[in-house]
C-alpha cells in the first residue's frame, strides 16, 4: 500500500514542480482552447451567414430579371395581338401572293410529341408565309404551348436573336430521350 501511495504523490504536482502546470491551470488551458475553438466556429458561421445572404440576394435579382422579361414578353404578345386585331379588320389586299399561298394551319408544339417533326412543319409554314427570320422569330411563341411556351419564355436574349440558335436550343431541350424514339 505504501507503494501505491508514493506513486500517487509522485504523480500530484507540487508547487515547486519545476515549471509544471497544476490541474486548475491544466482546465484554464483547456477553457481558453474552446473559447479560441469557439470564437472560430462563431467566425466560420458568421462566414457562412454572410455566404447564404449574397446567394439569396443574387436569386432574387435572378428573379427579378426574370420577372421583367416575362412581363417584356407579355407586352410584346398584347401589342401583337393587337397588331394583329387592328390588320384583321382591315381587307387584306387581293394581290397574286395571296391569291397562291396556300391557307394551311400549322398546330401549337406543347413539347409532348417529336420536335423534329414540329420544327420541319414549322419551317415548312413559314416558308409558305414567306416570312423573313425576325418575323418568324416573333411568330414562334404563337406556335407554343405550355412546356414549350414556357420554355421559350425563359430563353437568353442572345439566342432569340437567330433563328438557327432557337433551332439547336429547342432540340436540345426536347429532343427524344433515344435514338429509337425517331
Amino acid at each position: 500500500m505504501r507503494y501505491n501511495l508514493r506513486k500517487r504523490s509522485a504523480k500530484m504536482p507540487t508547487p515547486s514542480n519545476g515549471g509544471r502546470e497544476s490541474p486548475v491551470e491544466n482546465q484554464n488551458t483547456e477553457l481558453e482552447q474552446m473559447r479560441k475553438m469557439l470564437e472560430e466556429r462563431e467566425k466560420e458561421i458568421a462566414a457562412l451567414h454572410e455566404k447564404n445572404e449574397e446567394y439569396q440576394l443574387r436569386e432574387m435579382e435572378i428573379r427579378r430579371r426574370e420577372s421583367r422579361q416575362i412581363q417584356a414578353r407579355e407586352e410584346e404578345i398584347e401589342n401583337l395581338q393587337d397588331q394583329l386585331r387592328r390588320g384583321s379588320s382591315r381587307q387584306p389586299p387581293t394581290t397574286q401572293s395571296h391569291a397562291t399561298t396556300p391557307k394551311v394551319k400549322l398546330d401549337k408544339y406543347d413539347g409532348k410529341t417529336s420536335i423534329i417533326q414540329w420544327w420541319l412543319k414549322f419551317i415548312t409554314f413559314i416558308n409558305l408565309q414567306r416570312l423573313t427570320e425576325k418575323m418568324t422569330i416573333e411568330t414562334l411563341p404563337f406556335y407554343l404551348a405550355g412546356a414549350a411556351e414556357s420554355w421559350f419564355f425563359s430563353l437568353d436574349e442572345a439566342v432569340k436573336h437567330s433563328l438557327s440558335t432557337i433551332k439547336e436550343a429547342i432540340h436540345q431541350r426536347f429532343q427524344p430521350s433515344s435514338r429509337n424514339n425517331l
